[in-house]
């Protein structure tokens, strides 16, 4: 089989054109025993990068002292929060603000900036404005070093103004550099420790980072000043990641009751689902609410593409409990409408194409996953959903699937070393899929998706490697 390389999408260019892909007709009708056969092997794939250590957590830190009150965090993660919005923009401001208007915004602070240019307020408010570009644009160097110009003024004016401070954090922030971040939202919080909308912005700096205790520590300083929903939420979203479902479903209901507009309450109601389709040994009262809850999230908002992303891997998932090629086909076709939809809302949505993908190659459309799973690598760096070093684990799954893809179809000497390439790739950023994956595909009769490499001297060179490492 030959791969095509695919070509980089220009930002330049629409980000709301679809993606299509190739039909390949490398294996023809496959017998249903087989597709689902590649089904579990690929489920196996899947679950290997699910884990996430449950070690450190104090889960008496969120229980305690809970009340139903405030605002609610904006979990599709677009724009800052209506609290967080309270940090940095002022009252004469907000109404643009939260209507996403920030190209008159801009215009009305540059004017105001001309005859008060020694204003802090104005000068902070215009550089987190085009800080916030960044979440429409995806730009966010660019937007940050704009930012920082007015910021800095800012704070050669007022040097300890927290406003300003909190700015350069968020400048700091969506450029990755969560360190000089925390440092900026640190020295705000020493001008203002009763702020829970400071302790909340830290936590996301510390959650970003992958540091899930300081994360849930500043959370929870929040919480202690304000009960509000916003802390809520966060909370909710690390335990989700790393298991504690229970929890994570109290925390999503507080923040549901006190949701304020439509986009945000349909943003819980998704990501309330995404808990019930990614609990361990699920149960089928599990399997219908995450169905029942993601679509509420879309009778609420059906422009919710967290929403939609979260059904197509729910549909994913029943792939496996199929029973005829009919059942398979109908559900193959919900993950593809799905799909569709989730791109045409937001095309960064990274998981889409993972999912997609591996649809894909289960329907034995090897081509078709292989350019999805592409796609799926070039949009990683631009989904905003990812925090910390989770961008990395998710393009080690799209290597991991491509490497799996090419060796189970390769067909020049071109494709194999294509192979080679991507799964290093895959084991430079998630060395543990060695053992967790590849060594138990190995120890199969067949040699699980090795069995037509599994001979060639630098896979035999790899496992010894890798065996040494153990």
């Amino acid at each position: 089989m030959k791969f095509k390389e695919i070509k980089k999408e220009n930002e330049n260019k629409s980000e709301d054109a679809s993606f299509v892909y190739k039909k390949s007709s490398l294996l023809g009708r496959k017998k249903f025993f087989v597709i689902l056969l590649i089904f579990l092997l690929l489920f196996v794939l899947l679950t290997s990068f699910l884990y996430f250590s449950k070690t450190g957590l104090n889960k008496d830190l969120v229980t305690r002292d809970i009340e139903n009150k405030e605002t609610l965090f904006n979990v599709d993660n677009k724009k800052l929060s209506q609290e967080e919005i309270n940090v940095f923009i002022n009252n004469e401001f907000k109404d643009l603000y939260n209507k996403g208007e920030l190209d008159k915004l801009e215009s009305i602070l540059s004017e105001k900036i001309k005859s008060n240019p020694e204003s802090a307020d104005l000068l902070a408010a215009l550089g987190i404005v085009y800080a916030q570009e960044n979440v429409y644009n995806y730009k966010p160097q660019e937007a940050a070093t704009r930012a920082r110009v007015y910021l800095e003024k800012a704070l050669k004016i007022s040097p300890n103004y927290p406003t300003a401070l909190m700015g350069m954090g968020y400048s700091y922030e969506i450029t990755g550099q969560f360190e000089q971040a925390i440092g900026y939202y640190e020295k705000a919080i020493q001008q203002d420790k009763n702020n829970a909308s400071y302790y909340t912005q830290l936590g996301h700096a510390y959650e970003m980072k992958g540091d899930v205790q300081k994360a849930i520590d500043n959370y929870v300083k929040a919480l202690g000043l304000s009960k509000n929903a916003a802390t809520y939420s966060n909370i909710a979203r690390l335990y989700g990641k790393v298991g504690y479902r229970d929890m994570a479903i109290e925390n999503y209901k507080r923040a549901i009751v006190l949701s304020e507009n439509i986009e945000q309450k349909s943003g819980i109601y998704a990501s309330l689902g995404s808990i019930y389709t990614n609990s361990s040994k699920r149960t089928e009262e599990d399997k219908k609410l995450a169905i029942e809850y993601l679509n509420e999230a879309l009778r609420i908002n059906d422009k919710n593409s967290l929403a939609y992303a979260n059904l197509l891997e729910e549909y994913y998932k029943r792939m496996g409990e199929v029973k005829t090629q009919a059942e398979l086909q109908a559900v193959s076709k919900k993950i593809e409408e799905y799909f569709k939809k989730a791109q045409e809302i937001n095309p960064r949505e990274s998981i889409i194409y993972f999912y997609y993908g591996l649809t894909l190659a289960i329907l034995g459309e090897y081509q078709g996953a292989y350019d999805t799973f592409e796609v799926g690598l070039f949009r990683t760096s631009q989904d905003m959903r990812l925090f910390g070093d989770e961008k990395e684990r998710q393009k080690a799954k799209f290597y991991m699937g491509e490497s799996v893809l090419l060796a189970l179809g390769y067909k020049t000497e071109d494709d194999l070393n294509k192979f080679f390439e991507k799964l290093n790739a895959a084991l430079k950023i998630t060395p543990a899929l060695f053992n967790d994956f590849i060594q138990v595909e190995l120890k199969k009769p067949n040699g699980g998706y090795w069995s037509r490499v599994k001979d060639d001297a630098r896979f035999q060179e790899m496992v010894k490697n890798f065996s040494q490492k153990k």
